[in-house]
């Protein structure tokens, strides 16, 4: 036999749900300090399109992407180009002016426009961020900046999945 769980309560634990219950724990992030070169094989290591950028006490202080480490011609690429992963090969040299973008540090590359909640924000708060934003992931921190996770669309999802009822979303 299955409980369910009442509506009343479902709701009661729907308020009480914080970032720091659905957040991801130890993202991966990149230094400030670390160089292109090693931020492009940290995203293709992981799978990752974006990455968080903290600084040497662990402060979230930015964001980086494959499209701000990597551009053979050393433009930005446009948002509709293909962003799959930096190629290893090209990554770094500009063909026509010589220049080495692998000596270049990813705090000089990075979007200081960081989506972040702390750990201790509702899920309203969380939930009013990702469509506010239009973002698949929003970094969590705690007091001091420091990033503590992040939490994934479809995780957030996920969990809310749980407090809704069964019965009659199968009557819909």
């Amino acid at each position: 036999m299955t409980t369910t769980i009442s509506r009343k309560k479902r709701r009661i634990a729907l308020k009480r749900l914080k970032a720091a219950n659905v957040m991801g724990l130890n993202p991966v992030s990149i230094r400030h300090t670390a160089t292109i070169r090693s931020a492009v094989d940290t995203l293709n290591r992981c799978c990752l399109d974006m990455a968080p950028v903290t600084d040497e006490s662990g402060r979230l202080i930015g964001i980086v992407n494959s499209a701000d480490l990597f551009d053979t011609h050393g433009r930005r690429r446009n948002r509709q180009q293909d962003c799959v992963t930096a190629n290893l090969t090209n990554a770094g040299l500009y063909p026509k002016t010589g220049r080495k973008r692998a000596d270049l540090v990813v705090r000089q590359v990075m979007c200081s426009e960081v989506f972040s909640v702390r750990s201790d924000a509702s899920i309203a708060k969380v939930i009013e961020k990702f469509v506010k934003r239009k973002v698949r992931r929003l970094c969590v921190t705690d007091q001091d900046a420091v990033l503590v996770g992040e939490i994934d669309i479809f995780e957030l999802l996920r969990t809310l999945g749980e407090y809704v009822d069964p019965i009659r979303i199968s009557r819909q």
